[in-house]
């Protein structure tokens, strides 16, 4: 049955003009492309419609298939006609195409059930052979039975392959993907050494790796990521103990989200942009990353009891990630990362690329101690044009407005407030205060500032331009600077 308020939308009529369908006059193109952001169940209904449209709903290049239902509710009865049904829903949308190709087969499942096992095997082969190119599978739910799916894992066809089930990686003996350039595992249980080395070497085409898993297993485990054509890799791992290996000289990012313990080797000399966030772990490069471009950290701390060896590992592990970064031309440091590196007690390496600096600062009394890095961060980026400030402050730590001021001035020396170009600061309702010391600060010493943007919640502003005032009266050192204020901006651009 066709849902009303589609029919209405479909059947949409000028005013006066009852015998006209504006909607149906439009090219198939257009119309593939309005139904191709539709569900696929309520695009199906518009089969109904004429012949014109079924033909236009089997033609469509993806297929969005969800079923998530309250199994255990339905007695055994009732479960398996659910499932035929859905089977049955499920093979009319691909034999129905007449080898129209099959461009995205997306299959969400939650939970599973053993009564789906057949069903959802049968349809993924029958998307294959309709020579799929893009697959995503997601099913949830507490499995106690294996879901194995070797047919997926030999297909010519498949350029992406995307599965989300939450078990082991266990791929069969025979991997066969020679067209696959992007394969993402989400939801992982654990990684076996063996079935993953016989997985990367059946991909020789592969470009981009997502791997996301949680080991609860008490064991080491090693791991090597070698893909000759790999340009992305995303590495999460949020328990476990795993010894990584990563090499490819054709890997240009590299985004690690590390909660487990980790050893890491990284021998990626084409690298441009390296993201990493979790534990601070042991990390070494392999070769000088020469080529990169774009940097973000940020450490946690680990969540045993901190003691005094704990905090140095961490420093130590810190700063030889760090170190070697001394290439890079944009860096993201986020507040714990500071506290992290001020543990360590050494010098920071010199940032001679440095042009462009993001410090995500938090700011109360506990913290004043670690902001000591601050300037040590500047001094070694010498050649710095631009920062970009995050600013949080808590306005019951630090209320002494000369105590906030002589903090500044030891974090922000004007010596190496001089040579910036560009700054931008977020302010927002709890550290407005903070953000306009920082403004005035670098107003009155950035001698060869051309831009400063002020950013974040200040929407309420446009009703009191009392603070528009306030900051446009503050002493510029440099004549040439613009102020622009942006509500909009998020931080990023």
């Amino acid at each position: 049955m066709v849902h009303p308020r589609l029919l209405k939308a479909l059947k949409f009529k000028v005013p006066g003009d009852d015998k006209i369908d504006r909607l149906s006059a439009l090219p198939d193109d257009i119309l593939r492309d309005i139904m191709s952001y539709l569900p696929t169940e309520i695009a199906a209904a518009t089969s109904v419609l004429s012949t014109r449209w079924k033909d236009l709903f089997i033609s469509l290049p993806d297929i969005d298939l969800t079923v998530c239902k309250c199994w255990y509710a339905l007695t055994e009865e009732a479960r398996e006609r659910e499932v035929s049904n859905f089977l049955t829903f499920g093979f009319r949308l691909i034999l129905l195409r007449n080898k129209v190709p099959l461009r995205k087969f997306q299959l969400f499942v939650s939970p599973f059930v053993e009564n789906l096992r057949v069903a959802i095997d049968s349809l993924l082969s029958a998307a294959l052979l309709a020579k799929v190119q893009e697959l995503d599978i997601c099913v949830e739910g507490d499995q106690e039975n294996r879901l194995y799916l070797p047919r997926i894992f030999t297909s010519k066809s498949l350029v992406t392959l995307t599965i989300e089930t939450g078990e082991d990686l266990i791929a069969p003996s025979r991997v066969c993907l020679p067209n696959l350039k992007v394969l993402r595992f989400n939801s992982l249980k654990s990684i076996d050494e063996v079935s993953f080395v016989q997985l990367i070497q059946g991909c020789p085409s592969l470009e981009e790796l997502s791997l996301k898993w949680r080991c609860l297993e008490n064991v080491d485990r090693t791991l090597n990521v070698s893909a000759p054509f790999l340009k992305k890799l995303v590495l999460s791992c949020m328990q476990g103990r795993y010894s990584l290996a990563v090499e490819s000289n054709n890997l240009v990012y590299l985004d690690c989200n590390v909660y487990g313990e980790l050893k890491f080797a990284i021998n990626a000399p084409c690298l441009e942009y390296f993201k990493y966030q979790g534990y601070p772990v042991e990390v070494k490069f392999v070769q000088d990353l020469r080529t990169i471009i774009d940097a973000t950290i940020a450490f946690d701390e680990f969540e045993l009891k901190e003691t005094e060896n704990i905090l140095m590992l961490q420093g130590e592990n810190a700063f030889e990630l760090i170190n070697g970064l001394q290439c890079v031309k944009s860096l993201n440091i986020e507040s714990q990362s500071l506290k992290t590196l001020y543990d360590a007690g050494r010098f920071l390496p010199d940032l001679v690329n440095l042009t462009s600096l993001a410090l995500d600062l938090y700011c109360d009394s506990e913290s004043t101690m670690w902001w000591n890095m601050i300037p040590s961060l500047l001094e070694s980026a010498p050649n710095l044009e631009a920062l970009n400030i995050v600013s949080c402050v808590s306005d019951n730590q630090l209320t002494c407005e000369e105590e906030l001021g002589i903090l500044l001035q030891k974090a922000f020396p004007s010596c190496y407030i001089r040579q910036l170009k560009e700054i931008k600061i977020k302010i927002s309702g709890n550290d407005q205060e903070f953000g306009f010391k920082l403004v005035k600060r670098f107003l009155k010493n950035g001698k060869s500032l051309k831009k400063i943007t002020l950013y974040g919640s200040l929407k309420h502003w446009e009703s009191s331009p009392k603070d528009y005032n306030k900051i446009l009266s503050f002493t510029k050192s440099s004549k040439d600077c613009r102020i622009v204020f942006d509500h909009w901006m998020n931080g990023n651009e």
